[in-house]
């Protein structure tokens, strides 16, 4: 496998693509994606691993097993692409040993609506419930 071979190359990382979780959280649970909307407490409900969809679960542990094959490896592992705070927490329960996430392109997006420091605030303040991720 790919995470295989990063770890015989010697890598110290590898980053887990978890786009297609994140088109799979918006296929079917759109009402609950908050597109287009912007992220405050109020317009988020926020859904819990339990109540995703099977296709959406299925997605999840296929990561969660990519980074149990890792992290048996001595590999730290990355999440990142299309991460939002809509969909942060379902993922981010069930994989909580994750330390760094690249969320990049939805801070800068909605900066752009609503300025850095008032995203960077709200992630900061929705993520810091959620386990170990500040």
């Amino acid at each position: 496998t790919q995470i295989e071979t990063a770890a015989k190359l010697g890598a110290e990382f590898i980053e887990i693509h978890t786009g297609t979780y994140a088109n799979l959280f918006i296929q079917y649970h759109k009402e609950r994606a908050a597109i287009g909307a912007f992220y405050n407490p109020e317009m988020i409900d926020v859904l819990n691993y339990d109540e995703l969809v099977d296709p959406v679960r299925n997605e999840v542990e296929r990561i969660r097993k990519a980074v149990d094959l890792a992290k048996s490896l001595g590999l730290n592992v990355n999440l990142g692409h299309g991460l939002t705070v809509a969909n942060l927490p379902a993922l981010y329960n069930e994989l909580s040993e994750i330390k760094e996430l690249h969320i990049g392109h939805s801070v800068v997006a909605n900066s752009m609506f609503y300025g850095i420091e008032k995203i960077i605030d709200f992630y900061a303040g929705t993520l810091s419930q959620y386990k170990n991720l500040v």
